[in-house]
């Protein structure tokens, strides 16, 4: 199933850098790998050790924490000071969206998903795979098969051939700043794809990611491209055709949004 990430209600408090463990001393037990955007990584592998964040989740009462550097933190969290504009900051647990909690730091312990999707496309569509098991911010979809028989590295695989992002840039709705093409659950759901069942092997996409002309001359994406278009019968001809049109219609999108950022 397709499913957003983790919205906290707190990202301040749950989204951790490694200067902020560092400081509070927070203990290991208490973190879980965490990608909080599509940024993180060019990658289409990536590494928690590559990513900025870690996630902060305990799911102990705090007389069972006594003597912990977590229990410090979420103390820390309840506390408040007054910013510039006079306004209480801080103070987490008077949030609205944590009020009715017992424990207002106990998030819904979630399960990593194997395949990341993120929600919008810059050029081209960048999809993960996840080996790290990490869990992801609400700006990533996560997808877990129904099926244990799926491929998931040949679904990796269509998910970052050139035709996918051609789908996408048909269907999904119109770009957001600076030149972004959102997609929703439900379109990323409605996403017309390749069935990956119909293939028993495809080159691996398995490397940083670069730009569109970069990316449209090397080897690895090609050869994928051209198996998804053997698959279709496509002509040479049209294949060429194909690659101009993409471009075009990925640049008039980007082009559009530097107008309107510079007008």
């Amino acid at each position: 199933g397709l499913s957003r990430g983790i919205t906290s209600g707190a990202d301040e408090f749950f989204y951790l850098k490694e200067n902020e463990i560092s400081q509070w001393g927070i203990e290991e037990r208490f973190l879980i790998p965490f990608m909080k955007s599509a940024t993180e990584s060019k990658h289409t592998v990536p590494k928690q050790e590559n990513c900025a964040h870690s996630f902060f989740y305990c799911d102990l009462a705090k007389p069972l924490l006594k003597g912990t550097k977590a229990l410090e933190y979420i103390q820390w969290g309840e506390t408040s000071e007054l910013n510039d504009k006079n306004e209480e900051i801080r103070a987490f647990h008077k949030r609205q969206s944590f009020q009715s909690k017992p424990l207002w730091y106990v998030l819904k312990r979630r399960d990593s998903a194997p395949l990341l999707l993120p929600w919008s496309v810059n050029d081209l569509y960048r999809c993960f795979l996840n080996p790290d098991n990490m869990i992801v911010g609400q700006r990533i979809y996560e997808f877990t098969p129904i099926r244990d028989t799926l491929d998931l590295n040949i679904l990796h695989s269509i998910m970052n051939s050139t035709i996918t992002s051609f789908f996408i840039e048909m269907s999904a709705r119109s770009g957001l700043g600076q030149g972004l093409l959102p997609m929703s659950v439900a379109e990323v759901e409605k996403l017309h794809i390749f069935n990956p069942a119909e293939f028993t092997s495809l080159p691996a996409i398995q490397r940083e990611i670069g730009g569109m002309e970069f990316e449209l001359q090397q080897k690895d994406r090609l050869e994928l491209d051209s198996l998804l278009f053997d698959y279709i019968g496509l002509s040479t001809e049209k294949r060429a055709e194909f690659y101009l049109e993409f471009q075009k219609v990925v640049n008039n999108r980007l082009d559009k949004s530097h107008s309107v950022t510079d007008s």
